[in-house]
């Protein structure tokens, strides 16, 4: 970078996006939903 360069913000950016597999989703999903169904008793 040369001496005086300014930096700015960015004319564009990727948005972050969490990519799971299948199996660890469907797993997390039934977790949850068993955590939540014995929070209700």
């Amino acid at each position: 970078m040369r001496d005086g360069t300014i930096i700015t913000e960015p004319y564009y950016s990727d948005i972050p996006v969490g990519v799971m597999m299948r199996d660890a989703y469907e797993a997390s999903v039934a977790y949850i939903e068993a955590m939540m169904a014995q929070a209700a008793e």
